[in-house]
């Protein structure tokens, strides 16, 4: 028997599209919210993307998890030093800037620029060099705020 996701399922960032994502837990270096790109830091640690270099590497995608109690800021799901899943392999509804069109490689933000604030959300172009090209990454879907996002970064994109 085979299982999937409703495709009528409200997005929320962080939500997995697919029964079949894979993902590793780590602790988290800062607070953040759910359906960001992470990369890595310590061992076991991630952080939002600071640099080119670190969406080079990029681990995957922080999963929205019911379970956590969310922190009283409303812009995060989690805080820091919690442990998170980073969904690694697979698609997953991640924050968006707009302009993303479904079959896009994503870039993700590890700057603030002119398009946004956010590290660690994908948007379609490199926003004056704000932002870097996501490897192993393209959008499936676009709603406002979100893009479902199917990444294939198994053991982070340049580890």
């Amino acid at each position: 028997m085979t299982q999937s996701f409703a495709e009528d399922v409200t997005p929320r960032r962080g939500t997995k599209a697919s029964v079949m994502n894979v993902g590793s837990h780590y602790t988290l270096d800062a607070a953040m919210p759910a359906g960001v790109i992470v990369a890595p830091a310590a061992e076991g640690h991630c952080v939002l993307p600071s640099t080119a270099a670190l969406v080079a590497k990029a681990l995957g995608v922080l999963a929205y998890d019911p379970v956590v109690e969310t922190p009283t800021s409303t812009s995060y799901d989690f805080n820091s030093g919690e442990c998170g899943e980073v969904v690694d392999d697979g698609a997953i509804w991640v924050v968006a800037e707009s302009g993303l069109a479904v079959g896009d490689q994503p870039y993700c933000r590890f700057a603030a620029g002119a398009g946004g604030s956010q590290l660690g959300a994908v948007r379609a172009d490199a926003d004056t060099a704000s932002a870097a090209l996501l490897p192993n990454a393209r959008v499936l879907a676009v709603t406002t705020g979100l893009a479902k996002v199917r990444v294939n970064l198994p053991h982070g994109a340049a580890a």
